[in-house]
């Protein structure tokens, strides 16, 4: 549980730190049509591609916000829909010269696809992206481009080079190259050093508990 929560404080402290200025102009600023200057953008792209290793049988959570940054407070609330464009891949390695495969749709799934970005606010509540390693027949590397694809309550503009991030995954299942055998009727029958949790880790079946 304190993961999960330093996960989300940190996700949403990186949707702060990455918002352009959005604070109003000062006194004596000028400047025509400054709202022209307001963009939505996904904060997160600032830094490049996100990278993770995906291990088997684990579940990974990456927590994604939309951001508002410009010359002037944003006055009315903003919804932003957020989506995968696969399509986006074939250009990406055609342009750079990679050869990433689409991560399958089976194998992610969205806490919500639309996000709010309140008045006055820089940033949107939180989009959790859930992804899995169950039944991936490589191991890449993968590629998952999480754009946004639409915005309403105001006419914002996207800041197009920061509309999308790119998700990039290796699957690493070397760890794990041994068969994982049925214990149905297995039986512990002695562990004078361990004590009686640590002899249900290893029988339990799951690669990720052990014996201390």
């Amino acid at each position: 549980k304190f993961m999960r929560n330093k996960v989300f404080y940190i996700a949403v402290l990186s949707c702060i730190m990455t918002t352009a200025c959005s604070e109003a102009i000062p006194e004596g600023f000028r400047v025509d049509n400054p709202e022209s200057y307001s963009k939505i953008y996904l904060g997160q792209a600032f830094n490049g591609n996100h990278h993770m290793t995906l291990l088997p049988d684990k579940e990974e959570v990456l927590d994604i916000c939309a951001n508002y940054g410009g010359l002037v407070d944003l006055d009315v609330p903003v919804s932003v829909t957020l989506d995968v464009r696969e399509n986006l891949i074939s250009q990406y390695n055609e342009d750079m010269g990679t050869n990433y495969l689409p991560f399958p749709e089976s194998n992610y799934t969205f806490s919500d696809k639309t996000v709010t970005i309140s008045a006055g606010m820089s940033y949107s509540d939180i989009v959790r992206l859930s992804i899995s390693s169950d039944n991936l027949k490589g191991r890449g590397p993968y590629m998952l481009p999480i754009s946004i694809v639409n915005v309403s309550g105001k006419d914002i503009s996207v800041n197009k080079d920061l509309e999308t991030l790119y998700i990039i995954m290796e699957y690493d299942d070397s760890a794990f190259d041994y068969p994982a055998y049925d214990r149905t009727g297995w039986k512990f029958l002695e562990a004078p050093t361990c004590t009686e949790g640590n002899i249900k880790n290893i029988l339990d079946s799951d690669r990720f508990t052990y014996v201390d």
